[in-house]
């Protein structure tokens, strides 16, 4: 996280094992994810499913997962989730880089 401007840049976690394939056509960059709490996860009781039109794409990596439920949880703001990057032929797990921000 970049503290002063509250910010969160990573790659999604897990493309590999989701219907990914279902939006690829779909997805651009600077289209909104959404953020699902998924706190009956059994790795990751701090999992945040991410979604594009409804349909599961992965996760936030779980070394960040807690500071994103932390943010989700509290009522200090707004954070949307917006895809930066794509590479579709690039490894799975660095085809999607997202961007986590406050929105003012």
């Amino acid at each position: 996280m970049n503290e002063e401007s509250k910010k969160y840049e990573f790659y999604v976690a897990g493309v590999q094992h989701h219907d990914i394939y279902k939006v690829t056509d779909k997805m651009k960059e600077g289209d909104f994810l959404s953020m699902v709490l998924e706190p009956s996860n059994r790795y990751d009781p701090n999992a945040v499913r991410l979604e594009f039109l409804d349909i599961m794409i992965g996760y936030v990596p779980m070394k960040i997962s807690a500071d994103i439920t932390a943010l989700i949880m509290t009522d200090e703001g707004l954070w949307c989730c917006k895809i930066v990057e794509l590479k579709w032929d690039e490894k799975s797990w660095k085809q999607v880089k997202v961007l986590i921000e406050e929105v003012n």
